[in-house]
């Protein structure tokens, strides 16, 4: 949180209703936690619902957009294949979070959408959509 404060995050930014970002995942994780607590699934139904609860904080905590990230380090760094490489790992650490903002958010719907084959394919076409422009912004600027 120190290095968020630092670069000019304001962890107390709230919406319309007085409630800031780690207010609203907390309510939405009471909610998704009491229903979790009164299912008598198997592990596989309790995986999702940890999942969702998961998925609930990732919508809600503030992040730095990939297109400023991007612009950021083409000012620090000169060479196009490190940012490649940087850009890479980076959406294989955070695609969980395109993920959490792609998936439904009732619980119904959400847990229709996850199967294996749904979730694979999601997961590859974000990969696919996040990636391409900076690469392709990458290659023009060589």
């Amino acid at each position: 949180m120190e290095v968020c404060k630092q670069h000019g995050a304001d962890l107390n930014t709230r919406n319309a209703e007085g409630k800031r970002p780690v207010d609203v995942a907390e309510d939405e994780y009471n909610q998704l936690k009491a229903d979790l607590l009164n299912k008598n699934d198997n592990d596989y139904e309790k995986t999702v619902w940890k999942q969702q609860i998961l998925h609930a904080f990732l919508r809600h905590t503030p992040c730095m957009s990939d297109g400023e990230l991007f612009w950021r380090l083409k000012e620090r760094v000169e060479v196009n294949d490190i940012i490649r490489v940087i850009f890479y790992y980076y959406y294989r650490l955070t695609i969980e979070r395109d993920i959490a903002l792609a998936m439904p958010t009732k619980p119904r719907e959400y847990r229709n959408k996850c199967n294996e084959h749904d979730m694979f394919e999601l997961h590859f076409k974000l990969l696919v959509n996040k990636l391409t422009p900076f690469f392709s912004a990458i290659s023009l600027s060589q």
